[in-house]
């Protein structure tokens, strides 16, 4: 699991198709299945065609069931709770 820090939900596209390539290339590794919630970022068309053209196969989790996607939600209280101590040790805000 590797994880990029975007500006918007927009970049997320071009992150994961340069991602795939890259692990593709550098480890000669082919990537069968991409699984993520269902995210209007993640489902979009030209990132659909994409998959298509890798022959990547799209498991969408179950709505509402994080547990069903557990490594993510993990991966992200682990980063928030991070973020969270860094503001706290620095006398910020935790809205900052």
């Amino acid at each position: 699991m590797k994880g990029f820090s975007l500006r918007a939900n927009s970049d997320s596209e071009e992150c994961i198709k340069k991602y795939i390539v890259a692990v593709q290339t550098q480890f000669d590794y082919k990537v069968k299945f991409v699984r993520h919630d269902g995210a209007r970022e993640f489902a979009a068309n030209s990132l659909k065609a994409f998959y298509d053209d890798q022959r990547i196969e799209q498991q969408v989790t179950v709505p509402y069931a994080h547990q069903t996607n557990g490594t993510a939600e993990r991966a992200i209280r682990t980063i928030v709770t991070i973020g969270r101590s860094m503001l706290h040790y620095a006398k910020l805000d935790k809205f900052f």
